[in-house]
């Protein structure tokens, strides 16, 4: 901070200039100090219908399918679960653990680009509400290695 020529800031005990730098350059930093990587997401319909229409499908047993085509821009992800899957509660956390898995993937593979679509496919209706965290990681890396 510059000051008029013969003037002298007022010091009083709470407050000193070292302490009003470290202020100012910690206003710098950013707000969120995370590592997340920032994806792109599918969200017109067009996108989806002509990524289902060109693109390639990896299956994963009877519960997963991924739509994807090779992409420049990075990866771009989307999903589609239908209501049949379960509750909103339950299609959220798909959606949150599938973004959550494919930042990690995306951490370990940085040069993976794609546009991919996650497709939920019809079981029994408990089946999603009990599918664990682990077993989908397995499923969606396993597919994910595939589209590599």
């Amino acid at each position: 901070m510059a000051f008029a020529a013969g003037w002298q800031p007022k010091m009083d005990n709470k407050y000193s200039l070292v302490e009003e730098q470290k202020v100012a350059s910690d206003s710098q930093l950013p707000l969120v100090a995370n590592n997340s990587v920032k994806l792109k997401s599918l969200k017109q319909r067009n996108q989806f219908l002509n990524l289902k229409e060109v693109g390639r499908r990896v299956y994963f047993e009877r519960w997963l399918v991924i739509n994807y085509s090779p992409s420049h821009e990075g990866l771009e992800l989307g999903c589609t679960i239908p209501r049949y899957v379960g509750k909103a509660v339950t299609r959220n956390r798909l959606r949150r653990w599938t973004r959550e898995i494919t930042r990690e993937w995306l951490k370990k593979s940085p040069a993976f680009s794609a546009k991919v679509n996650v497709v939920f496919r019809k079981m029994d209706p408990e089946f999603y509400k009990n599918l664990t965290y682990e077993l989908y990681k397995q499923a969606l890396w396993k597919c994910f290695k595939k589209v590599k």
